[in-house]
């Protein structure tokens, strides 16, 4: 794969629809998944009934209930605001449950970049990689295998268009992180973590 053959992916029309609803003049019940900044920024856009938190003892945000996801009724839609670590494990959880409408923010920012806060680590990322195409390039090119190389265009992929989709296939493993199983240090070979974190 050239990853200089950027996709702009369109939206799915279901979240179209679902996005169109909350604009309404008579919008569906609205609970965002998460508390952090991205859930108020949802919160100034839009009339959040309650914020979906399954790990606090918290009772109020923002002037919000706080409830866990068992409690979401059926005819809701719901936003998660999980950007970091496992947006993808959020999203499936919530399509597991009951039959709602979710969306991510990722989304979000695709259909209304204007109204919404940007993600840290994803800030300015369309016209980094525009601006600086070859250099992406020149690291595919680079990458000494194929398992590497559609991971990195994966990623790139994703922060050049916010599309979820991107990211499928990935999975959080903190304590393997560095040591993939095709990744074989040999003897005399020296390993260095360079820090990159998110790639910021």
């Amino acid at each position: 794969m050239n990853i200089l053959n950027l996709i702009d992916t369109p939206v799915a029309i279901d979240k179209c629809r679902i996005f169109e609803r909350l604009r309404s003049s008579n919008p569906a019940r609205l609970f965002v998944l998460g508390r952090n900044k991205y859930a108020k920024s949802i919160a100034l856009n839009f009339d959040v009934e309650a914020f979906v938190d399954d790990y606090t003892d918290e009772q109020i945000y923002m002037g919000r209930p706080v409830i866990r996801m068992s409690s979401l009724p059926s005819d809701c839609v719901i936003v998660s605001c999980v950007v970091e670590a496992r947006p993808l494990t959020a999203i499936d959880r919530l399509h597991a449950g009951k039959a709602i409408s979710v969306l991510d923010y990722f989304t979000l920012l695709r259909l209304a970049p204007e109204l919404f806060e940007q993600v840290d680590y994803c800030e300015n990322n369309r016209s980094d990689i525009t601006a600086n195409l070859l250099s992406y390039q020149w690291v595919y090119d680079n990458l000494a295998d194929e398992e590497s190389k559609i991971s990195f265009s994966k990623v790139v992929q994703f922060r050049y268009s916010f599309d979820l989709d991107f990211m499928r296939g990935f999975s959080l493993r903190t304590d393997h992180q560095n040591f993939e199983e095709f990744v074989n240090i040999g003897n005399g070979e020296v390993f260095v973590d360079g820090g990159a974190y998110d790639g910021q």
